[in-house]
């Protein structure tokens, strides 16, 4: 295998952070956390959640705050990830979404209309079970 020291592995870390979940009027919102783990490797992170929503206010998830920031470097470095749910009042032909701005520190939550033409704080209800995924840029 390959020894030379440029090609080591010099940045890797693997941990759990404690998210905040924020509604569409930026208050917090309660719930179990089951688990939030991540894995940084150089400037990628693998960052998972699982979440029971036990307190929403106003019925919409905002955002989630993230382990790291989203790349700022280059510009457009917009990011999205995967979104499983139980027992979210989902619409027919509308899907949950997320997206890490630039730099930002937090995923959003998006619910795609029919056409995907225009879009909506993500859906959510006390009890909801919520599953994330990312892999994401950071600087």
């Amino acid at each position: 295998g390959d020894t030379a020291a440029a090609n080591a592995l010099s940045d890797y870390e693997e941990g759990t952070w404690t998210p905040v979940f924020k509604d569409s009027s930026n208050a917090t919102i309660q719930g179990s956390l089951y688990g939030a783990t991540y894995t940084k490797v150089g400037n990628i992170v693998c960052a998972t959640v699982y979440y029971n929503v036990s307190d929403l206010q106003n019925g919409n998830l905002n955002s989630i705050t993230l382990p790291f920031s989203g790349r700022t470097s280059g510009g457009n470095n917009r990011q999205g990830g995967t979104v499983l749910s139980y027992g979210c009042p989902i619409p027919s032909n509308q899907q949950h979404a997320t997206f890490i701005g630039d730099g930002a520190s937090t995923a959003s939550f998006w619910r795609l209309r029919d056409d995907a033409t225009s879009v909506t704080y993500m859906s959510v209800d006390n009890g909801s079970e919520l599953i994330f995924s990312w892999t994401y840029q950071t600087d």
